[in-house]
């Protein structure tokens, strides 16, 4: 599509047939050799037992099952997004802005938010 010297242009967006909204409990993420960035959103949650064993006497189960599994909770990958410069770039200016929305419509004051975002800062790859 040629884009015009001056002027406007209209953009409509339409939702995907596949769209879904996902939950996110955490975010991880890098650079690729080839300059891009990768953020990955997982959702957390509780692993799955790995067996059940149901004690049997005279034909009848005695006693509740007895779950076992390693215990360790799972993050689960929903979604990976791989942006180029410019788009994170402007993914940050973009998220800088709604997070402002936010701690303002919170009530959070910039000194506190400033903070926050000093102590997540130091190169930590996951959230």
């Amino acid at each position: 599509m040629s884009q015009p010297n001056s002027g406007e242009i209209t953009y409509t967006f339409r939702t995907a047939l596949h769209h879904r909204i996902y939950h996110a409990d955490g975010i991880y993420g890098g650079n690729t050799s080839q300059n891009r960035l990768v953020v990955s959103f997982y959702a957390e949650r509780p692993q799955e037992p790995n067996s059940a064993v149901l004690k049997i006497e005279n034909g009848q189960p005695a006693g509740p099952e007895k779950l076992t599994s390693n215990g360790f909770p799972i993050r689960e990958i929903e979604a990976s997004v791989s942006l180029d410069l410019n788009l994170a770039i402007s993914f940050y200016v973009w998220l800088e802005d709604k997070i402002q929305a936010m701690t303002s419509a919170a009530g959070m004051p910039r000194e506190e938010l400033e903070k926050t975002l000093g102590g997540l800062r130091g190169g930590n790859s996951g959230l």
